[in-house]
């Protein structure tokens, strides 16, 4: 799940909606009365700033300024935001100026969405961004998430799971408030995450089992481990699909959750690959040409070296983020590594197969 800031209050269960539709209203009123959804022509700096406060990050400290600064900040050409707040600031930024064919000067409304869950209530800007007057508009979110239309938000923001309230249908009028699920907290998600728990473990239980299985024991296990497999490949497939839908980055080298969906999209479709070509080694038996047997083994260790791969992976990312891992990731990853291991330690080349379907 992606990482959304914003402005964060404790508030009991039974204020909370009274609570979020005041701070939305507030914005009803920004710029003046019932201005708060015109939109704001924002140069690079007017923008940079405008995400900063809108987001509550810490801008810097105005003592240590100096002259030049102060001079900057008073004709309006100082950005007030520096180190880690300019980096959250930059993504939201250029996620705008792409949306708007690069334009440095662009349209912009903030939108306060309030997400309660668990006591605490965070406001989390979505910006509504547009080129000219009448052009097409956008909703980019503080990931730097962008949606087409109203639906497209509603449907496929990541938000944490909760509760929110946002303005309705994504326009700041006054009274207009409306109350949901997030969509991860929704019954399709939900069913969706049960599928992937079970899926995995059945994955992993059938994969150990097939090593000790035989005939028609291993029959029911070789279709557990398939159906795993099947939904593994396609779960990842939608994430990269849906990532790039909303233009975010599909690059595995600098993000840990993109290395995570095509190490995993690889090694299903490698293991596909690797059963099929053992199949029609076994069923040429001892005549089996060199060169089967040798695409056997390389298909075979590859899909090994990236098991192994998204094993570290995995065991990296979640030492690094163990605060925010879930206690069921955990144990499939504890679960994954046992696999994992087992799985070197009874690799067999092809020689060794063909030989073993004769004994």
């Amino acid at each position: 799940m992606e990482h959304y800031s914003g402005i964060a209050e404790m508030v009991s269960s039974s204020k909370w909606k009274s609570k979020a539709k005041d701070n939305i209203e507030r914005y009803v009123h920004r710029g003046g009365f019932l201005k708060g959804d015109d939109p704001q022509l924002l140069d690079s700096v007017s923008l940079m700033n405008t995400i900063g406060v809108a987001m509550g990050l810490n801008p810097m400290d105005p003592v240590k300024w100096g002259p030049s600064k102060m001079k900057s900040a008073l004709k309006g050409y100082l950005v007030y935001f520096e180190g880690a707040a300019s980096n959250i600031i930059d993504v939201i930024a250029d996620r705008i100026r792409k949306c708007c064919g690069g334009d440095v000067s662009n349209y912009v409304t903030v939108l306060p969405i309030e997400v309660y869950n668990e006591g605490i209530l965070v406001e989390v800007p979505l910006f509504r961004v547009h080129r000219y007057e009448h052009s097409r508009v956008y909703y980019i979110d503080t990931t730097g998430r962008y949606y087409k239309t109203f639906a497209d938000w509603y449907h496929n923001n990541k938000l944490p799971a909760g509760q929110m309230a946002y303005p309705e249908g994504l326009r700041l009028n006054l009274g207009c408030v409306d109350f949901s699920d997030t969509p991860s907290a929704r019954e399709p998600a939900i069913i969706v995450d049960i599928v992937d728990t079970i899926a995995t473990v059945a994955g992993i239980t059938a994969g150990v089992g097939l090593m000790v299985a035989s005939g028609g024991a291993a029959a029911p296990l070789a279709v557990a481990a398939s159906s795993s497999a099947v939904w593994g490949t396609g779960r990842a497939m939608y994430q990269l699909a849906d990532k790039a839908a909303h233009g975010k980055s599909l690059n595995p080298v600098a993000n840990a959750e993109n290395r995570t969906l095509w190490l995993s999209l690889t090694a299903n479709v490698v293991g596909f690959g690797a059963k099929g070509a053992t199949r029609r080694l076994l069923a040429q038996g001892r005549n089996a040409p060199s060169s089967s047997r040798t695409f056997v083994n390389g298909i075979n260790r590859t899909k090994l070296a990236v098991k192994g791969l998204k094993t570290f992976n995995d065991t990296v990312h979640t030492i690094a983020h163990y605060d925010e891992v879930p206690a069921k990731k955990v144990l499939m990853l504890c679960c994954s590594i046992a696999f994992w291991t087992k799985d070197v330690y009874d690799y067999k080349t092809a020689d060794v197969l063909i030989a073993e379907s004769y004994e």
